[in-house]
């Protein structure tokens, strides 16, 4: 059964891989500045290479073909400035793209974004709905000084005030608020009432070390401690201790911490990260999960650990191991899973990432969309913490591959595929040279073929209007079965890694 799936591309990296929490305006403050500075013009002025799309395809095994599972298309306007990001799943059983969610960006005259539009497609209506929309303000100094965010009330066809942060600073040269203050929409009064409060200090590098929220006891009007977070730092303000405590009665309880510890291994940093619960009835720090991360000297992820405490067995159980190998011109990436026998890893890798690039073109080369271009959907680097992450994205990424096998002596399986296609803006073609293809028969039934040059290849066929009907990766010889398409004149493309081809197909 069709549900409605909520799209909404809004900062991921609020909520940092390892040290997320549930206080979003806390998440906010710690990311700040790089908030704020992918809100405003983030892209290098000489930059020619744009990403417009990005394919995602499943594996078909019994027919050894990709079939497409959804399609992100990426809109910009005259100056580059991604104006709208779309999700499109493919619907198998019509054998057409089906438009799922988008998100919108306006932007102010100095290239910041001033708001966000997103909608959800509702089976009921058929058709895209808006779901939420945020606004920003920002003062003659660039700094962000409000927020607003709305939802969408579909009986009254407009976007209804739900709740407003409000930010202020000491300096005008600050990048991030000692202040700010949090409101929510009171639909009685029409206004917008006190809800909480946050008063942050910094240390000389700027990253905060003290977070007091309050809240509006509306009741008695005043403001009440809520949560505390402190964060402490070394010598190289890496982070080494972040503890939330929450206020009960008249005084501050421990609630969690994550400790962090850097230790030189030679050609490699170890950074372990370890996550604590409070005890209340022993009052001591209870351990519930751990991260150990080694980093080269060139800030490149080198490994991963990740462990969860089984409390049948009171001890930390391995979760996953990712070894990263760095190539020429690809990145794999090696998962490993936990014997629970040995009580340590296995030896066995049977599923692995490969990440394939352009390595000619570095991250400032290209022009990203907004949820791309911070580090944000395809990094887990923490910005505030100093705590390096896999950055998948650092050069021209051309495809994500997933890969299984059932043991290491069976070859390895595909499973899933990323494509991204750019354009080079400055030729205003698209970034890749054009090759031949031999189509036939033309025009056609129900089954064509399309030979090239490669021994696999990325299809789209569009009617004349563009909309995209069908998409696969194939193999150089394989039939393609068109037979759902009403007679009349259609375009394809074809995609390799040696470059494009199109043209024109008639259904006869």
């Amino acid at each position: 059964m069709k549900t409605k799936l909520f799209f909404a591309l809004s900062f991921i990296f609020w909520y940092g891989q390892i040290f997320s929490q549930s206080y979003p305006i806390v998440d906010r403050i710690v990311h700040f500045d790089q908030f704020v500075k992918y809100l405003q013009n983030r892209q290098p002025n000489t930059a020619t290479i744009r990403l417009d799309s990005i394919r995602s395809n499943n594996y078909d095994a019994v027919n050894s073909v990709f079939t497409l599972n959804s399609l992100q298309l990426f809109a910009f306007d005259s100056n580059n400035m991604n104006t709208e990001d779309s999700y499109n799943s493919w619907d198998a059983s019509n054998s057409v793209l089906m438009q799922q969610g988008k998100t919108e960006y306006t932007y102010t005259g100095t290239g910041a974004i001033a708001e966000m539009t997103y909608y959800y497609f509702d089976f009921n209506q058929n058709a895209l709905v808006p779901s939420q929309k945020t606004t920003y303000t920002y003062n003659t100094s660039g700094q962000l000084i409000a927020m607003v965010m709305q939802q969408y009330d579909i009986p009254s066809s407009q976007f209804v005030n739900q709740q407003k942060e409000v930010y202020t600073y000491a300096q005008t040269t600050d990048a991030k608020p000692n202040f700010v203050q949090i409101y929510q929409w009171d639909t009685v009064n029409t206004s917008w009432g006190d809800y909480q409060r946050a008063n942050i200090t910094y240390n000389s590098n700027f990253q905060f070390t003290d977070i007091v929220m309050e809240t509006k006891d509306n009741l008695n009007n005043t403001w009440v401690n809520s949560q505390h977070f402190t964060r402490s730092y070394d010598a190289n303000f890496r982070l080494i201790e972040y503890i939330i405590q929450q206020w009960q009665g008249n005084a501050w309880i421990n609630y969690s911490k994550k400790a962090v510890s850097y230790t030189p291994m030679g050609s490699y940093d170890e950074i372990i990260v370890e996550n604590f619960s409070w005890d209340t009835p022993n009052s001591s720090w209870s351990i519930n999960g751990k991260q150990v991360k080694q980093v080269d000297t060139n800030g490149n992820m080198m490994q991963a650990e990740y462990f969860y405490w089984d409390s049948a067995s009171s001890q930390l159980v391995g979760s996953t191991k990712i070894v990263y190998t760095y190539n020429a011109n690809d990145i794999e990436a090696t998962f490993f899973s936990w014997d629970s026998q040995t009580q340590d890893w296995k030896t066995d890798n049977l599923q692995k990432d490969l990440y394939t690039y352009d390595m000619s073109i570095t991250k400032n080369d290209l022009i990203l969309p907004y949820t791309y271009s911070g580090n944000t959907s395809l990094s887990n680097s923490l910005f505030a913490s100093g705590i390096p992450g896999f950055d998948n994205l650092n050069h021209k990424l051309l495809t994500k591959e997933s890969f299984y096998r059932a043991t290491v002596s069976d070859p390895w399986v595909p499973t899933f595929k990323q494509t991204y296609l750019y354009t080079d803006t400055a030729a205003g073609i698209d970034d890749n040279r054009q090759i031949t293809a031999k189509v036939f028969p033309n025009p056609f039934s129900d089954n064509i073929r399309f030979e090239v040059a490669s021994d696999t290849y990325s299809i789209n066929v569009y009617d004349l209007n563009g909309r995209l009907l069908y998409a696969a990766e194939l193999n150089s010889h394989a039939s393609v079965n068109l037979s759902f398409l009403n007679k009349g004149v259609y375009i394809y493309k074809i995609q390799t890694g040696k470059g494009v081809a199109s043209g024109q197909i008639v259904k006869k």
